[in-house]
């Protein structure tokens, strides 16, 4: 079905059945225009609590199975995570050289 809502994520509602009920309106103005709906589509209101609870437009379109992310998507995503993790992993290393004690042999 694609991306699900995770109420570990940073966005704002962590409420899920707040989230189920944003993907029925979803999925029910889907079927009323026949075609994906764009934010254009939905009331001000709507949208801001789409994007309170799934972070992103695409992400809620994703999450309703209404649009499904390419391959080349999904690699740039993971992609994208991979560096993100290097990245920290560098520099919690740094932080813990940075704090240490260090050894007899390099006051000299």
């Amino acid at each position: 079905m694609g991306r699900v809502f995770d109420k570990n994520k940073r966005y704002g509602t962590r409420d899920p059945e707040e989230c189920r009920r944003l993907i029925r309106l979803l999925r029910d103005r889907e079927k009323e225009l026949g075609r994906k709906p764009k934010k254009q589509d939905m009331t001000g209101k709507e949208v801001g609590a789409i994007k309170k609870c799934f972070g992103k437009w695409c992400y809620a379109l994703e999450a309703s199975g209404i649009q499904v992310p390419s391959e080349a998507t999904l690699e740039r995503r993971q992609a994208k995570k991979d560096k993100w993790a290097r990245r920290h992993r560098a520099s919690k290393e740094r932080r813990k050289l940075r704090n240490r004690v260090p050894e007899s042999t390099e006051t000299e």
